[in-house]
């Protein structure tokens, strides 16, 4: 079997689907793929993915949806297919699915893989977005050979609001790099660093600062924590349009100098140590790997039973599950950890377990192949090895 080259296109993205597309990048099997990656000129690409030497072509996506950008993105793709004969196309997220579909069809590309990653009609889309996307993918899916998605959840609304029949729609879970979390650190020293009392409790958060990341029921919540116990701190890592006005909600709550607003910090390993308490607040999730990263850090969570985290959280066994979305219950289940600290443990030891059998990379990377090579065989175009699952 020749090799057969990969292309990955994906939109502006930190977090989730960054890590995601970047775990496939740097794994899959060079044996038989030749990936390839077209990102957006502005990202920040990781070192670790240049050094592999896979090629890496900048994009015309700008961080919002301009009709013109896109379309130049269109153009730039065409030529990258053409120029490296790409036999597979793998978009990620609607955006880049619409942009990377359309580029595929001018240039005729045989495999075409759709990952959906989150939820578009429960999220921070325009109402005009949510009714048209229905619509479009409707013709798009004629010519995509298998969505993939990183949760049930998500698969159930692939199917039911985007009308794509089951027999396309594969789940594969976002997967960890166990490696990452498998370091000593001195937690106090670290807490320093961070500006942070090394014997006062930490409870965090992390996400991009926009309306369905909830953080504002973690900063109400954190409020209520305070009235409880004094002296707990608490992080928000990660940026975006929402930080001055949660800011100022943090400020007319008094809970300064409690609460740290650190940005988006490439170290976010590094801080999950000195959490003790991890909170994920997001009012939608397609699979969060945030909260992947937390439970591979020992770390107890608790989190809203959206989307696709009860598929990653067992109440009261790997984690803490909120079913009501309201500030006052996502705090009453952290003071409860908070005055248990040997359920917290437990917690956090049965997360890294359940991890480790669940959610590991490789195996992500593993059912991604089996995919390809799937759909590559229908075509045609690769015959042996292929895997089932």
């Amino acid at each position: 079997m020749s090799e057969i080259k990969v292309l990955h296109v994906m939109r502006p993205a930190e977090g989730g689907m960054r890590t995601h597309v970047f775990a496939l990048l740097k794994k899959l099997n060079k044996k038989i793929f030749r990936p390839i990656a077209a990102l957006p000129q502005n990202m920040v690409v990781d070192r670790k993915v240049l050094t592999e030497d896979i090629e890496i072509y900048p994009i015309d996506f700008n961080a919002g949806p301009y009709l013109f950008s896109d379309l130049r993105a269109v153009a730039q793709l065409v030529k990258i297919i053409r120029r490296n004969k790409i036999s597979l196309l793998h978009v990620h997220g609607a955006r880049a699915g619409f942009v990377g579909r359309t580029a595929a069809l001018l240039s005729g590309v045989p495999v075409i893989i759709y990952t959906v990653h989150n939820f578009i009609y429960k999220g921070d889309s325009p109402h005009w977005q949510k009714k048209v996307c229905p619509l479009m993918e409707s013709l798009y899916c004629r010519f995509t050979d298998m969505y993939i998605t990183v949760s049930k959840a998500l698969a159930e609304e692939v199917n039911k609001i985007d009308f794509i029949p089951r027999e396309k729609i594969t789940t594969i879970y976002n997967g960890i790099d166990l490696n990452e979390f498998n370091v000593i650190l001195d937690c106090t020293e670290k807490k320093k660093e961070l500006g942070l009392n090394p014997y006062a409790p930490v409870v965090g958060t992390v996400g991009r600062l926009i309306p369905s990341k909830g953080i504002s029921y973690f900063i109400e919540a954190a409020a209520e924590i305070k009235k409880k116990f004094p002296r707990t701190q608490f992080v928000v890592l990660g940026d975006g349009p929402e930080r001055t006005k949660l800011e100022s909600k943090a400020r007319a709550l008094s809970l300064f100098p409690n609460i740290k607003f650190l940005g988006y910090r490439r170290d976010f390993h590094g801080i999950l140590p000195v959490i003790n308490i991890f909170v994920m607040p997001s009012l939608t999730e397609g699979q969060s790997i945030a909260v992947l990263e937390a439970m591979a850090a020992r770390r107890p969570v608790v989190a809203f039973a959206v989307g696709g985290i009860p598929e990653i959280i067992s109440h009261n066994c790997t984690g803490i599950l909120v079913p009501n979305i309201n500030s006052l219950s996502l705090a009453n289940a952290v003071i409860k950890l908070m005055e248990n600290p040997f359920k917290a443990e437990m917690l956090g030891n049965n997360a890294r377990d359940l991890v480790e059998e669940k959610f590991n990379q490789d195996a992500m990377v593993r059912k991604t192949e089996e995919v390809y090579l799937h759909c590559l065989k229908q075509k045609g175009i690769a015959l042996e090895p292929v895997f089932t699952h």
